[in-house]
């Protein structure tokens, strides 16, 4: 988070995975939308529970992607998030 906020202007997309040691992906998608309200976020995870996606999505998330993932499936996800007018 500390990154983003210093480099906010630079970073186009981010990936997170909502299973971190400290916060959790989804407060983290959370701040950095309060920092920076169009930023685009990933959103991993071997299981996404369907409360937190619904609340994810209602907090403006788009894009997840269900671990495991082989690079490409990443790499077109990206690639859709980078490409999109969001």
């Amino acid at each position: 988070l500390e990154l983003f906020e210093s480099r906010r202007e630079t970073i186009r997309a981010v990936i997170t995975d909502l299973g971190l040691p400290k916060l959790g992906g989804d407060q983290v998608f959370i701040r950095i939308r309060s920092i920076n309200p169009r930023a685009k976020v990933i959103v991993a995870s071997g299981f996404i529970d369907p409360d937190v996606r619904s609340r994810l999505s209602e907090a403006g998330a788009s894009y997840f992607v269900q671990k495991p993932y082989v690079p490409g499936e990443i790499l077109s996800v990206l690639r859709l998030v980078l490409d999109s007018e969001e």
